[in-house]
């Protein structure tokens, strides 16, 4: 007979309602079966079958009488707990062979295993010391220990002297010393700016005639001055007039700054020069009407020209319209006399830009890197060094043999955001191939706090060791690291690509 089936929603196995009801008997059913039939405190028929287990007691429990068969048992089971430990601390002994034939679900394949002639260091084992009396009192110990090696090694030494042979070699313990402090690390130290005190005073050595101080006879102590016959000085130096001397500043002494000019905004700037020539229009009205400045003549034009004229443009218009065209030129022409007058030459403009330049290089410097992959046109070589020096930037053209080409540039934004431009799209390398990648790459573009390269230069080396040990006086290495690195993951993206 199959057993119940099962309810799969509790993760369990249970009986359902037919099957408990397959199993109950019926009430004729008479002898042995009954006994399967139990009655609960509440008074409800129930089968052992489906509840196995009593109901639980709910009351409070009695007093529990510890008796001497409970405490031998809880002592065994003591003694049971303690075995079961030291056997757990014990090592591991050999598996016995009815172990070793066991199969074993273990793949010995997925050891990793050393190469040969490998040499493996086992894991140190940690030592703990206890931080207490008796570590301190080791701690002092070896100390003393030290100590007396060291006295013992200093009177070998003496003895060897004093000996009147060969002194023994003079061993590194003698100036070891165990409880002095470590030495800390050497730092560098700032000197303030000291000025040497002269031998004479500046104001004294006109008088004195050798110079010195020594045409002046000291006076002894306790006795009257020298007499000034006795001084060897130029009486003529000494007139009726008082020399005051001028105040020199201590070399510590920093001169206060002066207020600062506020650096004003474009919408500022406006405003400021709004309010400006608002206020000299309004002293030439002031000055007009005091009648200490003649007022100008009127500005006529054609369309105010009957308004401003009246009867002399009524009658004769012909006349007045000539006038007013002249007038009208004039002024243009002298607008134009001032403007000229003020604009720059060819060569004057060209210097203001070369100061421009330079002056942006100087406040805010930017270094750009370049890469080039093929570099074989003198052509294009002498555009990127005639370019640099025209744009006013330093740097320098490295080369070296294996085809590492590149271009180092400091200066001002402008003229870097021209030069970049040329280098990558205006110069022609001659490159055949029209599938080929970008000839020049921007490696590194960033701000410097100050300029290492003073002017543009091309250079060729024949190794990577002497590049950089030219490289290393400018304090540059670091752009040559970065294009080779960069070189080594175009190559591994390429060796990428073709797998």
């Amino acid at each position: 007979m199959s057993g119940p089936p099962q309810n799969t929603f509790g993760g369990g196995t249970k009986r359902t309602f037919s099957a408990v009801a397959q199993t109950l008997p019926s009430q004729a059913d008479e002898g042995p079966a009954a006994s399967r039939w139990g009655v609960t405190k509440r008074g409800k028929k129930v089968s052992t079958d489906v509840y196995p287990d009593p109901e639980p007691d709910y009351r409070a429990p009695a007093a529990i009488d510890v008796s001497e068969q409970a405490r031998a048992a809880l002592a065994a089971a003591r003694q049971a707990a303690s075995e079961k430990v030291d056997q757990l601390l014990q090592p591991a002994q050999a598996p016995a062979e009815a172990d070793a034939k066991k199969p074993s679900f273990f793949d010995d394949s997925l050891v990793h295993k050393a190469p040969p002639g490998a040499v493996l260091h086992g894991r140190k084992a940690l030592l703990v010391l206890e931080a207490g009396p008796r570590a301190r009192a080791d701690k002092h110990t070896q100390q003393a220990d030290k100590l007396r090696k060291l006295e013992a090694a200093r009177n070998a030494f003496k003895t060897s002297g004093a000996a009147g042979g060969a002194p023994a070699k003079k061993p590194e313990l003698l100036e070891w010393n165990p409880l002095a402090p470590a030495a800390t690390p050497h730092r560098r130290t700032i000197r303030a700016f000291r000025m040497d005190v002269p031998d004479v005073e500046p104001w004294d050595k006109v008088f004195l005639a050798t110079g010195s101080y020594a045409d002046i006879p000291d006076t002894p102590p306790g006795g009257p001055p020298a007499a000034f016959a006795q001084w060897n000085v130029r009486p003529k130096q000494v007139t009726h007039l008082i020399e005051h001397p001028v105040v020199v500043a201590g070399p510590n002494t920093s001169t206060p700054l002066g207020p600062q000019p506020l650096k004003l905004t474009k919408k500022e700037q406006k405003k400021l020069r709004t309010a400006t020539r608002v206020a000299r229009e309004k002293k030439k009205q002031e000055m007009i009407a005091l009648g200490l400045k003649e007022p100008p003549p009127p500005k006529v034009r054609l369309a105010n020209m009957m308004k401003v004229l009246g009867k002399e443009a009524v009658q004769d218009p012909t006349i007045v319209e000539r006038m007013v065209r002249k007038e009208a030129a004039e002024r243009v022409g002298r607008h134009e006399a001032r403007n000229a007058e003020r604009k720059l030459d060819a060569e004057e403009r060209r210097k203001k830009t070369v100061e421009k330049m330079k002056r942006d290089a100087d406040d805010d410097p930017m270094t750009t890197v370049f890469r080039i992959r093929h570099l074989h046109s003198t052509q294009a070589i002498w555009k990127i060094t005639e370019n640099a020096k025209q744009f006013h930037l330093s740097g320098m053209l490295v080369t070296i043999d294996g085809g590492i080409n590149m271009v180092v540039v400091e200066g001002g934004r402008k003229p870097m955001r021209k030069y970049a431009r040329l280098l990558l799209h205006r110069i022609d390398y001659k490159i055949d191939d029209p599938l080929a990648p970008a000839n020049v790459v921007t490696v590194w573009q960033g701000s410097s706090s100050q300029k290492r390269l003073p002017t543009f230069k091309s250079l060729t080396f024949s190794n990577e060791e002497k590049a950089r040990k030219y490289l290393e006086g400018f304090e540059a290495t670091l752009y040559l690291d970065l294009v080779l690195s960069g070189m080594e993951q175009n190559e591994d993206a390429s060796a990428d690509e073709l797998l």
